[in-house]
């Protein structure tokens, strides 16, 4: 509210003092916008110096990743150099393959196996009785 001198100068006491009530309430009014403002930039400043950590943060974190990485890659490297693995010949690629007739079939291997097992058990158990002493006396 701008006011010239003159119109000042012929304002009565009464409307003096409402003038400065008018004008004390702006300044309450606009001191309280101020102070609304400032905490508004305060929170915006803290949001971006955090923003500003996370992103160093990420790129620390990015950095030790990357490190991870090329340890990773060494040591698949020289574990590969000091157990190579043999060529593979293309020839051989059809004789180690399984038709269905071979998944079909029963492994006579297997069979023999568990048959030698059971005469095995068989055998052993009758020597451990052949050893041992009856108690008949």
């Amino acid at each position: 509210m701008e006011i010239d001198e003159k119109k000042l100068r012929k304002l009565n006491r009464e409307q003096l003092l409402e003038l400065l009530l008018e004008m004390s309430e702006e300044k309450d009014r606009l001191q309280e916008q101020l102070d609304t403002t400032r905490a508004a930039l305060e929170k915006r400043d803290t949001i971006m110096k955090d923003a500003g950590s996370i992103a160093d943060v990420a790129a620390k974190i990015t950095g030790i990743l990357d490190k991870a990485q090329e340890t990773a890659d060494l040591y698949l490297e020289s574990v590969k150099k000091a157990y190579p693995l043999p060529d593979p010949d293309p020839a051989d690629w059809d004789k180690n393959e399984d038709t269905e007739e071979d998944l079909k079939e029963p492994n006579d291997d297997l069979a023999h196996w568990e048959g030698d097992a059971a005469s095995k058990v068989t055998e052993g158990a009758l020597n451990k009785q052949e050893e041992e002493p009856s108690n008949t006396d």
